[in-house]
């Protein structure tokens, strides 16, 4: 044997060395972890005692277990020991060896390459030889350390100690029992019970619905925790009570089995029995309610007890279950139900009295098992109820307003009211207002319309309410009472006066609150302009300045609305009552058109640039500086004729103090003298002093004072002879009156006569000589010419640019002096304005206009800026020229009036043709319009010189001054001139009737060359939006409507029948939806549709009242305290009154009679 063979031999004995080793740790292995995985299902099963399937589960688990453990360290190892599959390669045997012997290495790996070399020559034969002969002393077997493989024995160590914890602690025998059980998986096993389960109920017998206590305890070695019944197959945990086990079975029904569970282990069935009882399945009563009450027949389910009305017919029907016998008890009384059906009982009874009772059930089994109580409550009718509410308006005297709720059980007859004179309270009238017919109604009611009453007269009065009881009578009940004092003809006059006075104060803080926002408004206006953008505080200020400018504007709609009712009440048909009207409702659209422009503004101020912006903040200012300037005016006219009206007043007291002394005076002489009537008499003069004293404070307060004609030294010499008339006449009051006092009572009476002539003369003659004004006027516009024709020159002066930039500063002192002419021509128009009313806003906003132009002229000059100053100069130029037309007109019209007079209206009330005839000529007038509107151009006037002189219009005579169109600044729309008297036609208009030029061509942007149409701006026409004039002529057929609406109300007093009532105040809300769409959209073929529809309606009036007989002729204009009929209508001051808990309480809600009493409770509680 050579070398290289016994090499080859040694290799083999390591690999069989290998695999042995292998076998003899997987031997191992396959013990420890087999019999750990048998003890662990072992384990399973003898703790849980599981069933079949999991059984079967585990044993099918073992055997792959073991078989798997049993393939991979076993067979695997003896297939590569007897080389039934090729393991090591002598190569990998060879790397293992080199490994374990450090001085073979890698050189028997060698050794075996060069073996495997195909080629061998003899050197190679001999390297292999001599390398075999080197390696031949190793053996290669002791490269295995069978000592490792041992070393797994320790892991048999795990299942060894499990068995030796089983068998010294445990049951070993009962363990391994566990494998039988897996191993014959498909027999039922029980587990043995530690316990035995023991009943303690003596019987299993119950009432059906009666609930039943089942007991149970154990005996036995171990006691369970816990024990669980079982009942139609749902467990349920019995309570522990001391070793004994209980559940309560509440209201059985049917009979039932039931067994107990503990820790896995079940006891016996057992069966309880249920026995049947008498019970009651369904209750119906039917109530049959008297038929006088009106109410419906009402079933109740359900329900024994009931709250029923006196008489009601109450019918019992029940549905019961195993039940024999059906009894009713009532106090004296026992009555069977009688049986129609199976399990149904009926009876039926009349209640008239409250009553108690009990319904008793019984069967086979058992007798009166159940004794049910009931009752009913019966209801009586009750006294019938009102609540008034009243309501004063503290501008409109004379009247109060009344909203009341009525309710009744069944219903309300009727609602009456009763009044009488406080100083005869037997003379007690009525009038009745209402038959509501229903049980809940509520009214309103205007006192003291519908009754006759004479004023300076107080009077109670309250409202009746009463019931339709048809078995006891008709019940009442009342209101409180309320008292009112009718105000006679002066005291009316002097409250509305104190009530202008309470809103001029108002007005009067309002100004001063504008002047400061104006400037607050300049202020920023000019901040900004120096800012490339704006921080955040600067917006934050802007939007609360512009929110305190909203409040303001709303404050002045508040108060011009309040003057303008107030004024309107005056009744007067003078020209101030009337101008200072349409100023005022003027001032309140300029309100609203004011706020308009501030919600534009608060809503883009965020987005759009600076440029807009500040444009937009220009035009703000302007505005509220235009407005202010209206306001004052506005405001001293108010006051004026405030103290005019007061004069007038105060001189009406006056004449009647004097025809009560002149009265006092004719008594005969043999009369026993009345110390009390000259002191009554007295104490109205000392009153009517103070009145003066008043009159005149306000009166010093206007800037240009009215001459009263009366002096404090006048009243005081009268006053002293009136007291030395009571002094004598308390001397004569034991004898008879002396012609002295006579005397002096006569001279006293006509010192007062005097003396209201003297206060009546000064208000009537307050203003000031129509001459006196013209002349004035006249002045003012030679002023402004001189004005105009220097600003002209200067912008001559400008034009010469070498010239305008060396004497720049010259140039600005000359346009301050300029301004400083321009604000005394202001002045002197300012003070004029309060005498002559026609000065109005339109040229108070041309003087803005200039002013704003004059600032701007002298900032780019400052600034050096020469051609945007010279822009800003020719648009004071162009103010300039236009306010020159407008007072040119003016005193046109006032030398016009000098010559012709003015006509007294005469005053007459307006009756029912009076109306139709004016709606008709009012649609011919919006038919007129809006044609006009339709049209593309209008007609325009030739041209005048500067505005001036402008030609005749179409249609119209000639015109005196017509007006050019103003010059727009940046594109501005043109304005129209001042209407002309009747018959002229300012600015070259369509027609002859003084409103000309509104639809002419005056709207373009430039320069205006006095044909309406403008220089360098596109031409306006009729239909791009409204001009001021369309606007105009919108505003005068609204206040025209406004007339005849009031008018109407005026005349639905004297309307007698219902029908006819409701027809008017049809047309009057068919007049306010005319009107609101008028101010909205303008003159449409809508709203002239609508204004149709009114003339029509009217025409329908007209005719039913000619059938009532209650068409009248021309009567005089009187002042009557008769109202016809009673006014039952809704009042404004109630319009949001009305809340959500009378709403529901107005309904017939499909409640029983208890819940509608507890809902009328609630009401009254939370009224």
């Amino acid at each position: 044997m050579t070398a290289l063979d016994q090499i080859k031999n040694n290799l083999r004995a390591f690999v069989k060395s290998y695999y042995t080793a292998q076998l003899l740790r997987g031997f191992i292995l396959f013990l420890a972890l087999g019999s750990l995985f048998l003890f662990l299902v072992l384990g399973f099963e003898y703790f849980l005692w599981l069933g079949s399937k999991v059984r079967l589960g585990f044993l099918i688990s073992i055997l792959l277990v073991e078989f798997y453990l049993l393939y991979r360290f076993i067979i695997v190892p003896l297939i590569y020991l007897f080389q039934l599959k090729n393991g090591l390669t002598d190569k990998q045997a060879a790397n293992s060896i080199g490994k374990h012997f450090p001085e073979i290495d890698d050189r028997l790996s060698n050794l075996l390459d060069l073996e495997a070399n195909e080629e061998q020559s003899e050197l190679l034969v001999a390297s292999i030889h001599q390398r075999a002969e080197e390696l031949k002393p190793f053996n290669f077997s002791k490269a295995i350390d069978f000592s490792k493989s041992f070393s797994y024995a320790k892991w048999i160590a795990i299942p060894l100690f499990i068995f030796s914890v089983i068998y010294f602690f445990g049951d070993i025998r009962s363990f391994f029992q566990s494998y039988q059980r897996v191993i014959n998986y498909d027999l039922a096993y029980a587990k043995p019970s530690p316990f035995n389960f023991v009943l303690l109920n003596d019987d299993l017998l119950a009432l059906q619905n009666e609930s039943t206590l089942i007991s149970v305890e154990t005996i036995g070695d171990l006691q369970p925790e816990a024990i669980s019944i079982n009942l139609a197959g749902e467990e349920y945990l019995m309570k522990n009570n001391n070793g004994v086990f209980q559940y309560e079975i509440k209201s059985p029904k049917e009979s039932f089995t039931f067994y107990f569970s503990a820790n896995g282990f079940t006891s016996n069935s057992y069966n309880f029995e249920v026995i049947k009882t008498p019970t009651i399945l369904d209750f119906i009563l039917e109530l049959s309610y008297p038929k006088y009450t009106h109410k419906k027949k009402e079933t109740l389910s359900g329900v024994g007890s009931a709250t029923v009305l006196e008489g009601t017919k109450v019918s019992w029907k029940v549905a019961t279950a195993d039940t024999d016998r059906l009894l009713f008890k009532g106090v004296d009384t026992i009555q069977d139900f009688m049986s129609s059906a199976a399990g149904m009982f009926s009876l039926s009874k009349a209640v008239y009295n409250s009553l108690k009772y009990s319904i008793s059930t019984s069967n086979k089994n058992v007798s009166d098992f159940e004794n049910l109580e009931y009752s009913f409550e019966v209801i009586k009718d009750e006294f019938p109820k009102i609540s008034v509410i009243e309501r004063k308006d503290s501008l409109i005297h004379n009247k109060a307003y009344y909203s009341g709720n009525l309710s009744d059980d069944y219903g309300v007859s009727s609602l009456k009211l009763y009044y009488y004179n406080i100083l005869s309270p037997d003379s007690i009238m009525s009038l009745e207002l209402l038959k509501p017919n229903s049980p809940v109604s509520s009214f309103y009611y205007t006192f003291p319309s519908g009754i006759n009453i004479v004023s300076e007269n107080s009077y109670a009065y309250y409202f009746q309410v009463s019931d339709n009881d048809q078995v006891n009578g008709s019940k009442h009940s009342k209101s409180q009472t309320f008292t009112a004092t009718i105000l006679g003809d002066n005291q009316l006059k002097n409250k509305e006066l104190e009530s202008q006075q309470t809103i001029i104060s108002s007005l009067d803080r309002t100004v001063e609150k504008l002047k400061n926002q104006t400037k607050a408004m300049e202020e920023l206006s000019g901040s900004q302009k120096e800012k490339s953008s704006l921080s955040f505080n600067d917006k934050s200020k802007l939007n609360s300045l512009l929110q305190k400018q909203e409040l303001q504007e709303n404050q002045m709609q508040k108060f011009s609305k309040q003057l303008k009712d107030n004024l309107n009440k005056a009744n007067r048909d003078d020209g101030l009552n009337k101008l200072l009207q349409e100023r005022l409702e003027r001032q309140e659209l300029q309100a609203k058109k004011n706020k308009e422009l501030i919600e534009s503004l608060k809503k883009v101020a965020d987005k759009i640039n600076k440029e807009d912006l500040s444009k937009r903040l220009d035009d703000l200012a302007k505005n509220q500086k235009s407005g202010q300037r209206n306001l004052e005016q506005l405001l001293e006219l108010t006051k004026r004729y405030y103290v005019t009206e007061a004069a007038s007043q105060l001189s009406k007291d006056l004449d009647e103090l004097s025809r009560k002394e002149m009265a006092l005076a004719k008594s005969k002489l043999n009369d026993i003298p009345s110390k009390a009537d000259q002191e009554k008499i007295n104490e109205l003069f000392r009153s009517a002093s103070k009145k003066l004293e008043e009159l005149k404070k306000d009166n010093n307060n206007l800037k240009k004072p009215i001459s009263l004609g009366i002096e404090k030294s006048d009243m005081d010499s009268l006053n002293k002879d009136l007291n030395k008339i009571s002094e004598q006449l308390d001397k004569e009051a034991n004898g008879h009156k002396s012609s002295s006092s006579s005397a002096k009572q006569k001279s006293a009476a006509e010192k007062i006569k005097e003396l209201s002539e003297a206060l009546s003369e000064s208000s009537s003659t307050s203003g000031a000589n129509v001459t006196e004004d013209a002349e004035v006027l006249r002045q003012i516009l030679d002023n402004l010419v001189i004005f105009t024709f220097k600003q002209e020159a200067m912008i001559d002066d400008l034009s010469d640019k070498e010239n305008a930039f060396a004497n720049t500063s010259k140039v600005i002192l000359k346009q301050q002096e300029l301004k400083t002419l321009f604000e005394h021509v202001d002045d002197s128009l300012f003070a004029l304005s309060l005498r002559v009313p026609e000065i109005s806003e339109t040229i108070n906003k041309e003087v803005t206009e200039l002013y704003y132009n004059l600032d701007n002229v002298v900032k780019k000059l400052s600034e050096s800026r020469i051609y945007q100053s010279v822009s800003y100069q020719k648009y004071v130029l162009n103010s300039g020229n236009t306010l020159s037309d407008l007072l040119a007109n003016i005193l046109d019209n006032m030398q016009e009036s000098m010559k012709s007079g003015k006509g007294d209206g005469s005053g007459e009330d307006f009756q029912l043709p009076d109306i139709i005839k004016g709606q008709s000529d009012l649609n011919k007038k919006m038919g007129q319009a809006g044609q006009g509107k339709e049209s593309t151009k209008g007609d325009s006037g030739s041209s005048g010189k500067n505005g001036q002189e402008g030609q005749e219009g179409q249609h119209g005579s000639q015109g005196k001054n017509g007006t050019s169109g103003k010059q727009g600044k940046g594109g501005k729309d043109g304005e129209s001139g001042s209407n002309g008297s009747n018959g002229k036609n300012s600015n070259g208009g369509t027609s002859g009737s003084g409103e000309g030029g509104s639809k002419g061509n005056g709207e373009g942007n430039g320069q205006s060359d006095g044909k309406g149409n403008g220089k360098g701006g596109a031409m306006g026409n009729g239909n791009t939006g409204l001009s001021e004039d369309a606007l105009k002529e919108i505003y005068q057929i609204y206040k025209e409507q406004e007339l005849l609406k009031n008018k109407l109300e005026q005349q639905l007093s004297n309307m007698i029948n219902k029908e006819d009532r409701s027809l008017g105040q049809k047309l009057i809300r068919q007049m306010n939806d005319f009107q609101n769409s008028l101010l909205e959209n303008g003159v449409t073929r809508s709203t002239i549709d609508k204004a149709t529809i009114i003339q029509y309606e009217l025409i329908k009036l007209e005719g039913a009242a000619m059938k009532q007989g209650e068409k009248k002729e021309r009567e005089s204009n009187t002042n009557s305290n008769s109202f016809t009929n009673p006014v039952l209508t809704q009042p404004a001051i109630f319009e949001n009154y009305k809340n959500q808990n009378e709403i529901l309480n107005r309904q017939a809600l499909p409640l029983r009679q208890n819940y509608q009493n507890r809902i009328k409770e609630y009401f009254n509680t939370n009224d």
